[in-house]
């Protein structure tokens, strides 16, 4: 543990020591998908939620609280008493519910009351949180646990006792994803989902060996297939699939010889696929950097792309001495020893995010942006500089 005195208060580039903020809760949020008349979902409305047997407090800290902070897949759960499920309601078509953490057995788990209109009742329908073999999930802090409903065919409970009191409903068909934010990008059918931790990939620099492309999830534990298109002789190959642990897979490519031209991108769309869930992945790579600012020991990126929209920059920890960010100086004389460099950046405080790179040392930097289109699609870009 330890303490942090911000004399001058809190701006968009402020630094606290490499301290990154981690939530204490779960999220628990419930929607319909879309409505046919074989689903029943036409005469369907979600009102609102609860939960039975949720934690009504946590630990600040999560388990093995040690170096870099990231989102855990094991509970630090503080045991019982339990929320007052008829104080805990959220309301509307798509409610959210946060949560602290608990442990789940098939005799001990904590349920979610949906109150829903079938055909203009309303009445209570209980779900439980498991995995595709029917066992209950664990609550984790920074999950978001998104309980879609695919189909319905009858009433649920008169009353929301009566839901907490009874097994699971019968009357619900439900689509169950644990989501973490490491894993944005999901796509999912009625029995599984995939989800990956970048649908871009960047490169910026000299010809790589083996780097990560990307890590995938399947809730099935399916090692993902790749498809890289004939003819882009650039793009070496898949160096290899690792699994690394609960159902998620690490993807290496390898680049090969590119152009020298500055500033010329290669692009191309590689598909991924579990099964027959199947994703695609957009990687982009300029082997020579052009730069607007380059001064001979460093050079700038602007990282922001006209259609971004709520986007977040961050250099993930441990940063390298040689990457750095600022909101807006792109002048390459200002890095390295210049004032406000930072390792992250909001678009609510910041209209650029230029990358700072110092030249002279040898090795693979990361980035990482999210942001959504003015589409409103999920972006999720892994930049890798290389020199």
């Amino acid at each position: 543990m330890g303490r942090f005195e911000l004399s001058s208060g809190i701006s968009a580039v402020t630094q606290v020591g490499g301290v990154k903020l981690l939530r204490a809760t779960a999220c628990v949020q419930v929607k319909s998908a879309a409505a046919t008349a074989a689903n029943g979902l036409n005469d369907f409305e979600i009102e609102g939620i609860t939960v039975s047997g949720g934690a009504d407090h946590g630990y600040l800290a999560p388990v093995y609280c040690t170096g870099a902070v990231n989102t855990p897949t094991t509970t630090h759960p503080s045991g019982g008493p339990f929320l007052d499920y008829q104080k805990g309601w959220s309301y509307g078509v798509t409610p959210s519910l946060y949560i602290y953490e608990r442990d789940c057995s098939p005799a001990d788990y904590m349920g979610v009351v949906i109150k829903a209109k079938y055909k203009e009742k309303s009445s209570y329908y209980k779900v439980v949180i498991t995995d595709t073999n029917g066992n209950p999930l664990d609550i984790i802090r920074n999950h978001r646990y998104i309980i879609t409903v695919t189909a319905v065919n009858g009433y649920g409970h008169t009353t929301s006792d009566a839901a907490v009191d009874a097994t699971p409903s019968n009357a619900l068909k439900v689509l169950i994803e644990d989501v973490s934010a490491e894993f944005p990008c999901i796509v999912a059918d009625g029995n599984s989902y995939t989800a990956m931790t970048n649908n871009v990939f960047t490169l910026y620099g000299k010809s790589a060996g083996a780097v990560e492309l990307c890590t995938v999830y399947s809730s099935r534990g399916i090692q993902p297939e790749i498809d890289i298109p004939g003819g882009v002789n650039w793009l070496g190959g898949i160096a290899s699939v690792t699994p690394i642990g609960s159902n998620k897979y690490k993807i290496m490519v390898s680049f090969s010889s590119g152009v020298d031209v500055p500033g010329s991108v290669l692009s191309t769309t590689v598909g991924i696929k579990c099964d027959n869930i199947s994703q695609e992945l957009l990687v982009r790579w300029t082997p020579v950097v052009l730069s607007a600012s380059s001064d001979g020991n460093s050079y700038v990126i602007d990282l922001i792309e006209p259609t971004d929209r709520n986007w977040v920059v961050q250099i993930p920890s441990p940063a390298p001495a040689w990457l750095a960010l600022h909101s807006t100086d792109n002048s390459a004389g200002s890095f390295p020893g210049g004032n406000g460099m930072v390792t992250e950046l909001y678009s609510k405080y910041s209209a650029h995010a230029y990358l700072h790179v110092s030249t002279g040392t040898s090795g693979l930097g990361v980035v990482l942006k999210s942001s959504t289109s003015s589409a409103g699609e999920t972006i999720a870009n892994r930049i890798v500089i290389s020199q």
